[in-house]
């Protein structure tokens, strides 16, 4: 299955959005979508798959260490049932532990100012998680 997939890493506040290219190689940053107002983020997102033509959605699952789910995985649980009642593509988790650390730590050994973090931290999340599912689903394509 060929054509772009999209990467979200779930926040109660946004949510970070990445989306690979259509040969599913590299994730790229795009953005986040607010999540306040969970009913206009649900909205937000079912456009932006339209719009990019997604074929598959990736969500990262926050488990635990020890592989177990806690609260915030349990809402990822709830938003990927909600999202998938509103959009016809496929919805798939991947375990994301310690992404948001990870892009935490990029953007400090690149020199971004902790202030600005919050602003590019989701994205950057989203991006790791969506590239690990493109590099571990590779061979599965042939590459």
């Amino acid at each position: 299955m060929m054509g772009r997939l999209l990467g979200l890493d779930f926040g109660m506040a946004r949510i970070g959005v990445a989306v690979s290219d259509a040969m599913q190689i590299v994730a790229t940053p795009r953005g986040y979508v607010d999540n306040k107002v969970p009913k206009q983020g649900f909205k937000d997102l079912v456009a932006l798959i339209d719009e990019l033509e997604i074929k598959k959605v990736i969500i990262g699952m926050p488990l635990h260490l020890d592989g177990g789910k806690g609260e915030l995985a349990m809402k990822v649980d709830e938003f990927v049932e909600q999202l998938s009642r509103r959009t016809h593509v496929p919805l798939e988790t991947w375990d994301e532990r310690l992404s948001t650390a990870e892009a935490t730590r990029v953007l400090q050994q690149a020199g971004v100012k902790a202030h600005k973090h919050k602003q590019v931290v989701d994205q950057l999340a989203a991006q790791l998680i969506l590239q690990n599912y493109l590099d571990a689903h590779a061979s599965d394509m042939g590459f």
